[in-house]
């Protein structure tokens, strides 16, 4: 999976959990487990079925499915709930959820007692102030480093780097069509350790099978994939004088930067503030009762 799509598919699961909802595995057997993901499911947050149910819970909020789910089924089960619309292997499933371990473990509430006591014997303690500039000067420092350090050429993403690539062969082609093997040395050229059929299925390239042949022999281009051509990035100049100039012109930009953080941690130092007031509070009530 291309590694936006696996932060978007984390963050959609997230999403699902944090609002209470249930989250379906499919394809997946008892003997796939390990620690993390046994104790994952005792939690009840996500249901692992091999087969899929005959029917699901009304709280679910989305269906994965690994690749040892049959094609009739994960179409069956679309219709009933949303489904992610790609297969997944069992190490990136188990890597998902345990970023969303967070999400899924329960935390324990202690009950507060409250008893009735004399004002006089209510203590009252000081607020500490944590003081923000430490916080800044870190900042600045960090983003000072920055300006230092040495510019490289621009890396393209490994998926911008396969459409050009793709887009350069098929027009030599002259049909828009790239062999498969072609294929395959553009996708270890750019990076992407994602087989051809998987590019396929989510949605990146069009198989395209000759006249009595079993297997796709060609693949064209997706406009999903032709959306990712665009232009070659800039290579960076190796004249210091010239990327001394680029890097004074970027100096509004990131004072502007170093303002918006300062507001910005200004805001959480008052929100600290008030959140350790409560705990003043919560403290004396604890000592109260005691």
């Amino acid at each position: 999976m291309i590694t936006e799509q696996r932060q978007a598919l984390l963050q959609r699961m997230r999403n699902v959990l944090a609002e209470g909802k249930t989250l379906i595995v499919l394809g997946w057997r008892d003997s796939n487990h390990d620690p993390k993901t046994r104790q994952i499911s005792k939690e009840g947050r996500v249901m692992f079925y091999h087969h899929a149910p005959s029917s699901l819970r009304h709280n679910v909020g989305l269906v994965v499915s690994s690749r040892f789910i049959d094609h009739k089924t994960l179409e069956r089960i679309k219709v009933r709930s949303e489904t992610h619309p790609v297969v997944l292997s069992n190490g990136e499933i188990k890597r998902l959820l345990v970023a969303c371990s967070d999400l899924l473990h329960p935390v324990a509430v202690t009950p507060l007692v409250v008893k009735t006591v004399a004002l006089s014997d209510v203590v009252e303690t000081p607020t500490p102030v944590v003081s923000v500039v430490p916080a800044i000067e870190m900042l600045t420092a960090l983003l000072d480093q920055g300006l230092r350090k040495e510019t490289k050429k621009m890396e393209q993403q490994p998926i911008d780097k396969f459409a050009r690539l793709f887009k350069a062969e098929a027009e030599k082609s002259g049909n828009g069509l790239v062999s498969k093997n072609v294929v395959g040395e553009i996708r270890r050229t750019a990076g992407i350790t994602t087989t051809n059929s998987m590019m396929v299925t989510e949605g990146w390239l069009e198989a395209v099978v000759t006249e009595g042949a079993t297997n796709a022999g060609q693949y064209r281009a997706t406009e999903k994939l032709l959306g990712h051509v665009g232009e070659e990035p800039p290579i960076e100049s190796t004249d210091p004088l010239v990327r001394a100039q680029r890097l004074v012109a970027e100096k509004p930009a990131i004072e502007e930067q170093i303002t918006l953080q300062k507001v910005v941690l200004l805001e959480l130092e008052d929100k600290l503030k008030k959140i350790q007031s409560a705990e003043a509070l919560l403290t004396q009530l604890e000592a109260l009762m005691k």
